[in-house]
């Protein structure tokens, strides 16, 4: 009779565990399909990425910051956007260019940005999955 009862036991368990896994992959399955995919995940280039509107509006801040000038010789003509660095995610995905603090992207004329991408390496950090900028 106890070999019954300790056998029911473990048959009950043993249920419970299955429907815990089961629910657990269903709701695994239901978040990786309904959530939105992040932009960094998505499959496309850079410069797919730098034809994007919030890059465009991120561009014209920082170049009305600086004066639609090189921070660098002063130059108003070629002028692009720096990342002073780079931020990647835990899992390796890249950040989106435009999301970034304005604090960590300068103008810079062509040339001046030829020169630093030569004359510097442009590190790369971690960043949490929570900042937005």
């Amino acid at each position: 009779m106890l070999i019954l009862k300790i056998y029911f036991i473990f048959l009950i368990k043993k249920k419970m565990i299955n429907i815990f896994i089961t629910i657990f992959f269903v709701c695994c399955l239901f978040l990786i399909l309904l959530l939105p995919k992040r932009e960094e995940d998505e499959n496309i280039t850079y410069k797919q990425l730098l034809q994007r509107q919030e890059w465009q509006n991120k561009r014209l801040k920082i170049l009305k910051r600086d004066n639609y000038q090189c921070v660098y010789c002063g130059s108003k003509h070629h002028l692009q956007i720096h990342h002073k660095y780079y931020s990647i995610y835990p899992n390796g995905d890249k950040v989106a260019p435009w999301n970034y603090p304005d604090d960590a992207l300068i103008t810079l004329c062509n040339e001046c940005h030829k020169r630093t991408h030569k004359q510097k390496i442009i590190k790369t950090y971690y960043r949490r999955y929570s900042d937005n900028y």
